[in-house]
């Protein structure tokens, strides 16, 4: 939820590839997944988006796949409703 609620925010993410967080960050587009438990490829990630950030409206847009109406929608879609 983190992410995608920074995400929201026009924030970027830098995580580790893990758990729920690979569904959540769009490399390249919402921020960066780092292999699990290499520290450097994330920091690397980090330095990165501080240093040439990621377009807020790219990012926003992506959440916007989050929002619960196109959520219900993807679902119902999934489902063959």
């Amino acid at each position: 939820m983190v992410a995608i609620e920074a995400s929201a925010h026009g924030l970027p993410t830098a995580a580790f590839a893990t758990g729920g967080i690979v569904d959540a960050v769009a490399p390249g587009q919402s921020g960066y997944l780092a292999e699990k438990n290499n520290y450097e490829q994330l920091a690397q990630y980090t330095i990165e988006l501080l240093e040439q950030p990621m377009p807020s409206a790219d990012i926003r847009h992506f959440a916007q796949g989050f929002a619960w109406a196109s959520f219900g929608q993807q679902v119902q879609e999934g489902l063959g409703i």
